[in-house]
């Protein structure tokens, strides 16, 4: 008699699952234009940076608001370390950015799906399979090869790659933050706790860097706004996501941006492109396409 509700319970987590893998699917998508956004405004690294979480803070707020939510302590206590190492990374990895070649600390910050895929077992009880581990390993094999030959490299520094290395990791346990929060709090109140969190960290940061931090411009308004409604959007797809897949399966897709947003320069800023990046990208999508068909094969027939 209560082999009905059981088959149908059977069959809808599968879906899920599926379609949070379709959320992280789409928001690397939408998250590869962050980049050319910020290309486009007049505003520094880390100006930026705190212009898009204030604003995303209010953003977000607003959301959460409109569907009844409300910020509580809770809310402020489950997002707090989110909130800080997320700041701490983008400060990081645009100072990064400032030290040593773009591509150093693109394909250094690639190396986080391996840093998680090293502690989700003993953090969560999550096996991946070995078919994970070498679709890992080549599209971070692709993300290199597609940005270790881009032209016009500038020379790299052992500080600048340090740096990147440091903001790698925190961006590992951003994710795994988020993992644990998102046990007690929705997405939407997460996200707004993590802004709030972001902002007070970048404000003296930004501050300290000298860069002008005040928005003058009615073109950077505009793109920041594009910020929030676009790669923030992302984000909060993301943190949908991650409690519904193994922690893994975001990190790696994650690997796309620095693809997309390759793609995106050339299509959209008239970025040279050569044939051993365009190598690198059927690479990195062959693997990453790989392991979404391969997971959600796995869904389906229940292994």
């Amino acid at each position: 008699m209560n082999r009905p509700p059981n088959a149908a319970s059977a069959r809808s987590q599968p879906s899920i699952a599926q379609l949070a893998v379709g959320a992280c699917v789409l928001a690397v998508l939408i998250q590869s234009f962050g980049p050319i956004i910020v290309r486009k405004m007049s505003l520094g690294g880390l100006s930026t940076g705190f212009n898009r979480c204030w604003l995303g803070t209010l953003f977000t707020a607003a959301l959460l608001f409109a569907k009844g939510g409300r910020l509580n302590l809770a809310v402020m206590r489950y997002s707090l370390f989110g909130g800080v190492v997320f700041g701490l990374n983008i400060a990081t990895f645009f100072q990064a950015a400032r030290e040593t070649s773009v591509a150093n600390a693109t394909v250094i910050a690639g190396l986080q799906p391996l840093a998680l895929l090293l502690v989700v077992n003993r953090l969560f009880g999550e096996k991946p399979a070995r078919s994970v581990w070498i679709y890992t390993a080549v599209a971070i094999g692709g993300v290199a090869l597609a940005l270790q030959t881009a032209a016009g490299q500038r020379a790299t520094s052992l500080k600048g790659d340090l740096l990147a290395f440091i903001a790698m990791l925190l961006f590992a346990a951003y994710f795994v933050a988020s993992k644990y929060a998102r046990r007690n709090l929705t997405t939407l109140e997460y996200q707004t706790g993590v802004l709030i969190y972001s902002t007070i960290i970048l404000f003296p940061i930004a501050l300290l860097s000298g860069q002008r931090i005040a928005v003058t411009q009615g073109r950077d308004w505009i793109f920041l706004g594009l910020m929030v409604i676009g790669p923030g959007t992302g984000h909060l797809l993301v943190n949908y996501s991650v409690h519904h897949v193994p922690l893994f399966i975001p990190g790696v897709l994650n690997l796309w941006v620095p693809i997309g947003s390759t793609l995106a320069a050339w299509w959209l800023l008239d970025q040279h492109v050569n044939a051993w990046q365009m190598i690198g990208i059927a690479i990195c999508v062959a693997a990453l396409a790989g392991m979404v068909w391969n997971n959600s094969a796995r869904q389906t027939t229940g292994g």
